[in-house]
């Protein structure tokens, strides 16, 4: 029988904020593309995909079955 680490689910703040921070991220990607700033549209998405992968990965189930979970969230 192996060990796992479970991580605590994500609180719905927790969840809001990486929301949060993604739609600002997609705003920035917006202006930046209006600007042909390459090097400021890659960095702003990063932080869409960044932000967005942070709540996707407490939502998906792993290898088992298991997922960390949103609390409040079925």
């Amino acid at each position: 029988m192996s060990a796992r680490f479970y991580e605590a689910p994500m609180t719905k703040r927790e969840a809001q904020a990486f929301l949060r921070r993604a739609r600002e991220g997609l705003r920035d990607a917006e202006q930046a593309l209006r600007d042909g700033n390459t090097d400021d549209l890659r960095e702003a998405l990063g932080e869409v995909v960044g932000s967005a992968v942070h709540v996707q990965e407490a939502v998906e189930e792993d290898h088992e079955g298991d997922s960390r979970g949103i609390r409040g969230v079925a």
